[in-house]
């Protein structure tokens, strides 16, 4: 039964987010009707533990409506915690396919519009990006959110051919929209799967400190990456190359208050924010954070030659997060599968 509603769940909010888009309209009362689905789903004594951080959530809602969607995902984590994650990625991977054949049917019979955005970048190299149907940059996330439950599916089984389906799609994808952050991500993807299989397994994750250090403290290091490039680097090359979003990350640097770093803000400056550290540590508030961290660290320190192949997963994710708001964009609910992957993790390590 738990699986039945967590494909109608998934299914459910792959569509949403497919008319959020093409009809740029919030359903509130969609919206609703999810969050009374979970809630009525949950059983709450489970995860005493976590309790602590949806409450204080929720009591930040009247100040920060941001705090809608950090709810959501802790919700989600809870709901989805004793469904294999094989099984989510599967749920995830036919509704992503189902998806995307609705976009192009709609782009092919002239209700949805494939745009194009000609320009030259700070190289001066032409670009030329494609909306197909879902706005710039979108198709290509929501098609990276897919070839990552494609690799839950098959990376542990079939380790080169996972490699070489995804490469594939991905580099069509890149050539068919001209986006090319998710085209680098699959490739972070690939590379620290074959990573995991001549080199990880037991040496790095039982024996390697070092990585094992460097694993724990990558979130602080794009934060602290992404902060000093914000206040120290905006309007330069880099920041040209980066399609202006470290000048995005000064004005929100120097927008925020004392508050906002305790409960969050939603009503951040009216900029394109794409980096998801930043988002969260700002919009989700300290809350939000502490439990983000809490969840990874746990799961970094239970990965195991059973697990190490959700690994590539969550580095991919780290990395994608840097430029885009994946950690937070789960109107795409592929990307919820990094969450639910790092409270599945956590939930392992505390009962263990």
């Amino acid at each position: 039964m738990e699986k039945i509603k967590a494909f109608i769940l998934i299914f459910g909010l792959n569509l949403r987010f497919l008319l959020q888009v093409t009809l740029e309209q919030e359903f509130f009362i969609g919206n609703m009707i999810i969050y009374l689905i979970l809630l009525l789903s949950i059983d709450f004594s489970k995860h005493y533990r976590y309790l602590l951080f949806l409450m204080l959530i929720i009591c930040t809602l009247p100040l920060n409506m941001e705090a809608m969607r950090t709810g959501f995902i802790i919700l989600v984590c809870f709901f989805c915690v004793k469904i294999d994650i094989k099984d989510i990625a599967l749920y995830n991977f036919i509704s992503g396919i189902i998806v995307v054949g609705i976009v192009f049917y709609l782009i092919d019979g002239g209700i949805l519009k494939n745009e194009s955005n000609v320009y030259y970048n700070a190289l001066g190299q032409l670009r030329i990006r494609h909306s197909l149907g879902l706005g710039w940059n979108k198709f290509s996330l929501y098609v990276f959110s897919i070839l990552i439950n494609l690799y839950i599916l098959l990376g542990e089984k079939y380790k080169i051919v996972v490699c070489v389906i995804i490469g594939g799609i991905s580099y069509l994808c890149y050539k068919s929209s001209g986006s090319n952050t998710a085209f680098y991500a699959s490739l972070v993807l690939i590379l620290s799967h074959l990573f995991c299989i001549y080199k990880v397994n037991k040496l790095v994750i039982k024996r390697t400190r070092i990585i094992n250090t460097l694993l724990l403290f990558i979130p602080f290091l794009f934060i602290l990456i992404a902060i000093i490039g914000g206040l120290l680097l905006h309007e330069t090359l880099l920041d040209s190359l980066l399609s202006g979003r470290l000048s995005y990350i000064n004005i929100y640097l120097h927008s925020i208050t004392f508050k906002d770093a305790f409960i969050g803000n939603a009503n951040m400056p009216n900029v394109i924010m794409d980096n998801s550290y930043i988002r969260l540590l700002f919009e989700g508030g300290i809350t939000f954070f502490v439990f983000f961290y809490s969840i990874y660290y746990k799961t970094i320190k239970s990965l195991d030659e059973g697990n190490i192949y959700l690994l590539p997963v969550i580095i991919s994710f780290l990395v994608i997060a840097f430029s885009e708001t994946t950690l937070f964009s789960i109107a795409i609910i592929g990307y919820a599968t990094l969450w639910i992957v790092l409270y599945q993790g956590a939930f392992k390590y505390d009962n263990k």
